[in-house]
């Protein structure tokens, strides 16, 4: 199965806000809009999947302090690689959920991706902190012949959290459509990209609707 098309969106913004004009004029920056699986990192802990009732399956990381609902139909994609740092910014825990199209190895789900910061983001400061997202995240979709679509303030487990809708054409491929959303819980940043094909990602944005909207911080294990 052809997984290249799993793309973990939070790794390239992070990346092009640390190193910003260095990363446009490098090779490796060059590669961003098809990274591999092995530049996704696996979860620091092994976290738990609790079916529901309801249509739900509940995901829950003690470790990191954070659950989540989502669709039980959705598959647990394990991408079994260590933990790698982009820039200055350790990612700490990352998993995949929803199908993968088996011809074009596109991802009809959502990703999860927690960075360790270098630094714990105050209270105070942290809608300054994610404003500066907005100019790299236009400055990404630009660099892939994306367009961003829209940006606006949300919520996310009831912190403060900034939005982006973005389309990617991918000339000679099937175009996408990405929703991120962005937060910080003190030294953890929190990043959620709901991705899928254009024409199905409304049907795949239901889906993801049920991961924001019961998506919680909760006590970290000792």
């Amino acid at each position: 199965m052809n997984t290249q098309r799993i793309v973990p969106l939070g790794a390239l913004l992070l990346g092009i806000l640390l190193l910003a004009a260095a990363c446009a004029e490098d090779e490796e920056a060059e590669e961003l809009p098809t990274p591999t699986v092995e530049e996704v990192a696996s979860p620091t802990a092994e976290p738990t999947d609790t079916p529901s009732a309801d249509g739900a399956a509940h995901y829950e990381n003690t470790e990191l302090g954070f659950a989540f609902d989502y669709p039980d139909h959705w598959e647990r994609i394990r991408v079994p690689v260590t933990a790698e740092e982009v820039g200055e910014i350790e990612t700490i825990a990352s998993v995949v959920l929803g199908t993968i199209v088996e011809d074009t190895g596109e991802l009809n789900g959502i990703s999860i991706n927690v960075h360790r910061l270098e630094a714990a983001v105050p209270e105070e400061a942290l809608d300054e902190f994610l404003l500066e997202f907005d100019g790299m995240v236009t400055q990404l979709a630009g660099q892939v012949g994306g367009a961003l679509e829209e940006r606006d303030w949300t919520e996310l487990g009831g912190r403060t959290a900034r939005r982006y809708v973005m389309n990617f054409p991918y000339e000679g491929l099937v175009p996408s459509t990405s929703e991120y959303v962005i937060t910080v819980r003190e030294e953890h940043q929190f990043e959620l990209n709901c991705q899928a094909e254009q024409e199905r990602f409304e049907d795949v944005r239901a889906g993801c609707q049920v991961v924001f909207e019961s998506f919680e911080f909760t006590a970290r294990s000792p």
